[in-house]
């Protein structure tokens, strides 16, 4: 696979990817009353999609036409730049002098080759690469095999909609914040992500249709308790990809709740379910949100 196109999918899906199930009356989406008669309605994006996702069901299309502005979980304009694209390239690589297999223990270099064969990743292309980044690829190489396109997630699709009917858009973190999620990840912790990925190996094969049959219901309860089961072995990264955030988002959409806009608020699914999703925190906080 050429090294672009996989850095094209890391900037696009790293949170969560899903694929296909079958429809139920529920959506990954809810309303939330507003303060002054307007709404937010949060979607759960899933960042790669397969060509027979489209048309997408009704619940995602009525909450983007009745919306006045749109916000993603950053500026998704800077983020397809080449530029951007470049910049993710040099953090995510090593200093002149260092390697992936010269920074990993001999146990842990030696099942990254055997894993990186099996996939059709050598590890000749990706020596020069950080842990969380190869960790990355390995992933979402595995959805992408399955036929699923970063072109076709739905926050890009409402993004280049958005644009062509001339809707605000704004993102709840700069591209700053946004990177840096995964470039500022401690060296430790971005070892523990490749081998929790290694790991979990024989789960992506499973996972494709697993985790898009819970999105396509809407199962919120499932999908957390999916993810709780393998999140159980790296607490820390799945705080920093999402509760952390989750709660520094919380500002931008309660914003939203107390001005006059109808907005929709485009996040991956990840950070619309369980106890910390957004729905549960701001029913917490005293709003009441509503599935669709």
């Amino acid at each position: 696979m050429p090294l672009k196109s996989c850095l094209h999918r890391a900037l696009i899906g790293f949170t969560l990817v899903l694929t296909s199930g079958v429809v139920c009356a529920d959506q990954f989406v809810w309303r939330v009353p507003g303060a002054n008669g307007n709404s937010v309605t949060l979607v759960g994006s899933v960042h790669l999609l397969p060509p027979q996702a489209y048309p997408l069901p009704p619940a995602y299309q009525k909450a983007y036409a009745g919306s006045e502005i749109l916000m993603f979980e950053t500026d998704m304009a800077a983020l397809q730049s080449p530029t951007t694209q470049f910049r993710l390239l040099e953090q995510a690589s090593y200093p002149p002098g260092e390697s992936l297999s010269g920074n990993l223990a001999p146990p842990l270099l030696a099942r990254l080759q055997n894993s990186l064969s099996s996939i059709g990743l050598p590890l000749a292309m990706l020596d020069r690469f950080r842990p969380w980044f190869v960790a990355t690829l390995i992933e979402l190489t595995a959805f992408a095999q399955a036929g699923f396109r970063p072109d076709l997630g739905i926050d890009v699709h409402f993004f280049e909609r958005a644009q062509t009917d001339g809707k605000g858009v704004y993102g709840l973190e700069n591209l700053d914040q946004h990177l840096a999620v995964l470039t500022d990840m401690p060296e430790p912790q971005s070892r523990a992500y490749l081998a929790d990925t290694l790991d979990n190996l024989k789960m992506l094969e499973a996972a494709p249709t697993e985790l898009f049959a819970l999105w396509q219901q809407g199962d919120a309860d499932g999908l957390a308790a999916y993810v709780a089961e393998h999140a159980q072995t790296n607490p820390q990264l799945y705080a920093r990809l999402v509760t952390e955030r989750n709660h520094a988002w919380l500002v931008d959409i309660e914003a939203l709740l107390q001005g006059n806009a109808n907005a929709m608020v485009v996040v991956g699914a990840l950070h619309l379910a369980g106890a910390q999703g957004l729905p549960a925190l701001l029913e917490r906080a005293g709003y009441q949100p509503v599935q669709q």
